[in-house]
């Protein structure tokens, strides 16, 4: 959004004259298409890990946080949803949540920015399976 007044000198002195002499009060009309420029880290993967686990302490274990930081030029409504938020990890589940307990937030993004923890809890399946395992899930962002 950029503001440009008109000088005096640049209106003809007949037109001021006629508005000093007159009660007259001006309104301008303005059409102003204001929009945010938002900027987070370019399409990077995000991994998540649980590391090493013990099978009979695996159920409830909850992989380290990736942070998605987010900032934008003037306060922006955003919305980030996770689909796929339990996906199959192994014979288990890994329970992807935004800040460690939802599946969707939406936060007022302004230039200080926002903070997005994404994190993984395993549980265990039926029957328990050693080795590695890995699932995938999305993460939308919606600037709304």
């Amino acid at each position: 959004f950029e503001y440009k007044s008109i000088h005096s000198d640049e209106i003809p002195s007949w037109v001021l004259d006629s508005l000093h002499a007159s009660d007259i009060v001006l309104s301008p009309k303005l059409k102003l298409n204001v929009t945010s420029n938002c900027v987070y880290p370019p399409s990077t993967e995000i991994s998540l890990s649980h590391g090493v686990m013990d099978i009979m302490k695996a159920d409830g274990s909850v992989s380290n946080s990736f942070m998605l930081s987010m900032a934008c030029s003037i306060p922006t409504s955003v919305s980030f949803f996770l689909s796929g938020k339990d996906v199959k990890c192994g014979s288990g589940t890994c329970e992807l949540r935004l800040n460690k307990t939802k599946d969707s937030i939406t936060e007022l993004v302004g230039p200080a920015g926002v903070n997005v923890s994404i994190t993984s809890t395993y549980r265990k399946g039926k029957k328990e399976v050693a080795g590695e395992f890995i699932g995938n899930g999305i993460l939308k962002i919606i600037i709304n």
